[in-house]
């Protein structure tokens, strides 16, 4: 009988001991638990800041794309006198249009013209405006001088139909005589 309370007793004492164990067990199992959890949780945010950080990147680099194009639209002091010069003949020649004669002018204030349309909005009155103006080889197609005041008004850097000396060509319906265009370049 002795033998068989000491069985007991080391019975009860393995299962007191298998509890008391289990329950340590339990407790540092949930401890790593919560561990595992806040660093998924750390690596999750870190991705989540990688996306952001991938994403502003990304946006940073459109913004620049914009802020170039931007800075495009008006002309350097430094360059903008061949810069026209060249960009008028490219676009004469696009329209089917001889450039006889170019003459610079001098640095007005942006002002608008009434009733003018222009491409891109540029804002009145605060820009510097140089002027050049151009004559054109007479006569002129009506078509092509369209074509090629709308390639002025689109143009980069900003360029604006300031006045037009035309007269009707005699013996032709679709042609007209330019005596001189007026162009405002907008120049930084």
């Amino acid at each position: 009988m002795k033998l068989r309370n000491a069985l007991i007793a080391v019975v009860v004492i393995l299962f007191v001991g298998a509890g008391v164990g289990f329950y340590f067990a339990y407790g540092w199992i949930a401890s790593y638990s919560q561990e595992v959890g806040s660093t998924v949780a750390q690596s999750n945010a870190s991705n989540s800041l990688g996306g952001s950080l991938t994403a502003l990147q990304a946006s940073l680099a459109k913004e620049q794309q914009i802020a170039q194009l931007a800075g495009g639209l008006y002309a350097t002091s430094a360059t903008w006198q061949t810069q026209v010069i060249k960009d008028v003949n490219t676009y004469a020649q696009a329209s089917g249009i001889t450039v006889t004669d170019f003459t610079l002018g001098s640095a007005t204030a942006a002002t608008p013209v009434p009733g003018a349309t222009t491409g891109a909005p540029v804002s009145a009155g605060t820009t510097p405006t140089q002027t050049i103006t151009i004559s054109l080889g007479a006569p002129v197609s009506y078509t092509s001088l369209l074509k090629f005041m709308t390639y002025i008004t689109y143009s980069i850097p900003k360029m604006q139909i300031m006045g037009v000396q035309l007269s009707r060509s005699a013996g032709s319906d679709d042609s007209v005589g330019i005596t001189s265009l007026d162009i405002g370049v907008y120049v930084r």
